[in-house]
């Protein structure tokens, strides 16, 4: 469903999302971490990409709200997935979860922006524990420019906040 809403008008995807979204909600009360963690932690990311979807679909406090519960849902798959275990699925997670925390902090104003970016730069960091430069030159560069432009952003935020308070 969530791959049909990408290819469909804005009112057929928002219904489509919302249709997976609960669908995966519906899996998740059957599927439990302690029995079933593998297919737990899967249902946790699809439900983190399709909250983030209709997160970034929607705007203002809608897609701070979504946003959040997509962050949820990846860290609640971080709960089963490790680096050791599963070290392209963790950095995935890790790459989801941050992708999700700097568009909720877009969304955000003041110290919780603030907040969300520097949690976004951290889970970014993480993934680059698994993409290096050397394994994976094209992604690692794609978290380098992310994590610079977070970085200027929370400077910039920064810069800006002690203007305001007159430093």
């Amino acid at each position: 469903l969530a791959e049909q809403a990408k290819r469909t008008s804005p009112a057929e995807s928002a219904r489509l999302l919302a249709e997976a979204a609960g669908a995966l909600r519906g899996a998740l009360e059957v599927l439990k971490k302690d029995t079933q963690p593998a297919l737990w932690a899967d249902a946790q990311q699809s439900l983190g990409i399709t909250l983030s979807l209709q997160g970034r679909r929607a705007s203002g406090p809608e897609s701070a709200r979504l946003l959040g519960a997509a962050a949820s849902a990846f860290r609640s798959s971080l709960e089963v997935l490790t680096k050791d275990a599963q070290p392209q699925t963790w950095a995935m997670a890790q790459f989801q979860l941050g992708g999700a925390l700097s568009t909720q902090a877009e969304w955000t104003a003041g110290e919780d922006s603030a907040r969300l970016t520097a949690e976004a730069v951290v889970a970014f960091r993480r993934v680059q524990e698994v993409w290096t430069k050397n394994a994976e030159p094209h992604q690692w560069a794609m978290v380098q420019a992310a994590i610079s432009g977070l970085l200027r952003q929370l400077a910039a935020e920064s810069i800006g906040s002690q203007q305001a308070g007159g430093f």
